[in-house]
């Protein structure tokens, strides 16, 4: 009892801990989740003039760009691209739907529902789809395409019909979405106009030529050693021309790549391995009798000896001389039957290989063949909707009706085949290489017999296939080869990753370069990376070491150890931070000062040219004072002209002298080359050019550069965050 009362007169105490400790657990879940009022942009993407861009709605349209590549190209391991890539294409989507929809809403576009109606039918995959078309005439049908729109919206209670209607809706959108940007751009096109005015001064000007006299002082007879360059120079220069020098963030480091490479004593290793898989091997069996296990050299099982013992899949080919690699030509083609070659290296495996048998494979062959495609087979027509199981059993129905009589082949095969150029021949294919068929087809026709009849399944679906005639032949070999990957063992890869921690671990009052250097190792550095930098020069694709080095923690001096997927550890040192915007003072070193020099050396140029030009009465007085009487050019130029032969580049010199008067010296005129002084002497008549096609033509250059332009316009004056990098 007294511990009770002692429980109530305190129970405000108790009440405020019980009321902290679940504040205390609401707050842990909020800033765990992600997505907290504190944290409230954990989760997005980016946004675009205020409208965010969910982790969610990103991933849904990036999956879908995703899959769509892998289907379309086959590569499912995703090999010849990278998610980044896709990335890129899913962000400038989102960042031109995003910025297009604000012109759209501000200007008031609209697409009516019968507009969007003739949109859709006229898009060339909907025109195009067999499905939609008239089985009588073969063309696009409005009614069937009407009826199949009202099946799918009318059938939503089907999760497969429910799923097609959700990507129907979204089609229209995109229809939709893309007829009002159509409207944006043609409404700018149609305001974008070239004066005829305009076009006839340029005319002019273009046919215009004259012949010039002038003196140049060129910038590279002035060494950059003999002048001298400040950080007021640079800071003044920087704050001149800011668009030169800014930025993105950027990260600057230094790396040391171990390799992952499997080391002579794996070799070793392997060889002993497979050298021990030639001979027969006798273990203990039953009742103290010996079992004997058949070795490659003596089994007859050679497809079942390789799929046990192989990294790589038995090869039932023929292979004709030469088309084996040499070490296999020059050691396996006159060996008997039987024998075992290796243990060899080759193709990063150390490898037996034992002739298995010996042919004389046709030079071609002819056949027919009937067609069972399925639904999502290579080339079958968008009317094939069987699944693969329903044409296998189609496919062994007929093959046993037609074997049983061959003279149904013609039939069976108009009526039921999906190849539709052979089956108006009766399924005849012609004479044909091995080669030029898929591998399959092309194996049985050339590795059976003239009338042999059979069922090959191909990418294509699955064929009933007879073998009409054979000629030629050439001796071929079926070699079976035993392969084991060369790859480091498990001490391998543990004495490379403490050579790689030693070293990681050793970096602190010297840098990783100067470590490096101490044990003779190659130390690169890696400058520019920014936040969405996926390759880096030297160790490819290293999203993991880029995200590491933007992290917020980070500091300049961290070092870390990577795994670079299978290939190598890695050690990086994260150099410099650079941020984003105009360079720091303490960077001015970094600064290319080209621009710099070249602004000093035409100040000073002028200035000569400004001082020999004061009281001389003609360009001749001018170089005498210059000492250059003896380098005065003369010749015809033009206003359009780019290079000035003896100086190079010079477009905008020979746009100034064009407007000159005749015999009137110039004043100094800064080039990008040299500094000038001249003056132009004769001005021939030019003649009258095509004003339209000028207009015509410049029309033509503007608005094709519309639509780009456009988007880096509203993209300028519009607000584009960018969070990819915290979640890719």
């Amino acid at each position: 009892m007294a511990t009770l009362e002692r429980i109530r007169q305190r129970s405000g105490l108790l009440i405020v801990v019980i009321g902290l400790a679940m504040l205390a657990f609401i707050l842990t879940d909020l800033f765990s989740s992600g997505n907290s009022w504190l944290r409230g942009t954990a989760n997005l993407v980016g946004s675009i003039n205020g409208e965010p861009i969910t982790r969610e709605a990103f991933d849904e349209k990036l999956n879908q760009y995703i899959n769509q590549y892998k289907q379309s190209t086959g590569d499912v391991a995703m090999e010849r691209a990278t998610t980044v890539q896709f990335v890129e294409q899913v962000w400038n989507e989102f960042k031109r739907e995003g910025l297009m929809a604000k012109t759209v809403e501000a200007n008031g576009f609209e697409i009516g529902e019968a507009e969007l109606y003739l949109r859709i039918i006229d898009n060339p995959n909907i025109r195009g789809n067999q499905t939609f078309a008239d089985p009588n005439t073969g063309q696009f049908s409005e009614g069937r395409f009407s009826q199949a729109v009202a099946n799918l919206r009318d059938n939503q209670s089907d999760p497969q019909a429910a799923e097609m209607w959700k990507q129907w809706v979204d089609f229209e959108k995109a229809v939709r979405d893309q007829a009002k940007s159509d409207k944006v751009y043609v409404a700018i096109e149609k305001a974008l106009i070239w004066p005829k005015a305009l076009a006839e001064a340029d005319v002019n000007r273009n046919n215009q030529s004259f012949k010039a006299r002038f003196v140049a002082l060129r910038f590279d007879e002035i060494a950059d050693s003999t002048l001298t360059i400040t950080d007021a120079d640079i800071r003044d220069h920087v704050r001149r021309f800011p668009h030169l020098f800014e930025r993105k963030a950027q990260r600057e480091i230094t790396f040391v790549n171990f390799p992952i490479v499997a080391s002579e004593a794996d070799r070793a290793q392997l060889r002993e391995e497979l050298q021990s898989l030639i001979s027969d091997r006798y273990l203990p069996g039953a009742n103290g009798v010996m079992d004997t296990v058949k070795g490659f050299g003596s089994t007859d099982e050679d497809s079942l000896f390789v799929t046990a013992n192989s990294d790589l899949p038995y090869d039932a080919g023929f292979y004709q001389r030469t088309a084996l690699s040499p070490l296999l030509d020059s050691n396996l083609w006159n060996a008997p039957t039987g024998q075992v070659f290796g243990p060899y290296e080759e193709d990063g495996h150390i490898q037996l290989a034992k002739v298995v048998k010996r042919i004389s494979l046709p030079d071609s062959a002819k056949a027919r063949h009937i067609l069972i495609a399925y639904q999502g087979a290579e080339r079958a027509a968008p009317t094939v909707t069987r699944a693969p199981m329903e044409a296998k059993a189609i496919a062994d129905s007929l093959l046993e009706y037609v074997k049983a009589d061959r003279s149904r082949f013609n039939a069976v095969s108009e009526q039921f085949s999906d190849d539709a150029v052979a089956k108006t021949k009766g399924g005849d294919l012609g004479w044909f290489q091995q080669n030029s068929m898929a591998k399959e087809f092309g194996d049985y026709c050339f590795y059976n017999k003239k009338g042999d009849f059979g069922l090959v399944i191909t990418n294509f679906g699955f064929h009933l296939v007879e073998i009409i005639d054979q000629k030629g032949g050439t001796e071929s070999i079926r070699v079976a080869r035993v392969a084991k990957k060369v790859q480091p063992s498990e001490t391998t890869l543990n004495d490379l990753y403490r050579k790689a921690s030693d070293f990681a671990s050793g970096i602190g009052e010297v840098s990783l370069g100067e470590k490096a250097s101490q044990m003779g190792l190659e130390a690169r550095p890696a400058k520019g990376v920014e936040a969405m930098t996926e390759n880096i020069p030297g160790l490819g694709n290293n999203r993991e070491l880029v995200r590491w080095a933007f992290q917020p923690e980070r500091k300049e001096g961290d070092v870390q150890l990577f795994s670079n997927g299978t290939s190598s550890y890695i050690v990086v040192q994260l150099d410099q931070i650079l941020k984003k915007g105009l360079p720091e003072p303490d960077e001015f070193e970094e600064i290319n000062k080209e621009r710099i020099y070249k602004e000093k050396k035409q100040k000073l140029t002028l200035a000569k040219i400004e001082e020999a030009s004061k009281g001389a009465a003609d360009l001749d007085a001018v170089a005498a004072k210059l000492g250059l009487s003896d380098r005065i050019f003369e010749m015809n130029l033009g206003f359009m002209q780019v290079n000035v032969q003896g100086i190079g580049g010079e477009p905008d010199l020979c746009a100034y002298l064009s407007g000159l008067p005749l015999n009137r010296l110039s004043r100094a005129y800064p080039g990008e080359r040299a500094s000038f002084i001249g003056v132009v002497v004769d001005r021939p008549a030019s003649a009258p050019g095509d004003a339209q096609m000028w207009i015509d033509q410049s029309e033509r250059q503007v608005q094709s550069r519309l639509r780009g332009g456009l988007i880096d316009a509203l993209e300028m004056a519009g607000k584009v965050v960018d969070n990819r990098d915290k979640h890719f």
